[in-house]
């Protein structure tokens, strides 16, 4: 994977993880994983960058299965700082790195 591929794959996952609904313990893992996006975003490892989204993306529940789980609840009103920041840094990556 080049790394504009890799820029907008994490783009894509994160966009797409962040607005379905999760378990506590999901919104866990999500956190983690924003976390490490963050940190590999900030220190340019795109491997690592890479390892995490691929890890994010494993969080994707089906939406017929989420809203019929009460439990499952929409993103933490704490977590919403660190995802769009790392959505706008994203957003910058992708742009430089053009399909």
């Amino acid at each position: 994977m080049d790394i504009g591929t890799t820029y907008r794959f994490a783009d894509r996952t994160l966009h797409d993880i962040a607005v379905q609904r999760m378990s506590a313990a999901g919104w866990r893992r999500y956190e983690a994983a924003v976390l490490g996006m963050q940190l590999a975003v900030d220190t340019g490892h795109v491997d690592e960058l890479q390892v995490c989204s691929s890890f994010l993306a494993t969080l994707r529940i089906p939406h017929h299965k989420a809203a019929a789980d009460p439990a499952r609840t929409d993103q933490p009103v704490r977590l919403h700082r660190a995802t769009m920041r790392l959505a706008e840094a994203l957003a910058a990556l992708v742009a430089q790195h053009p399909a």
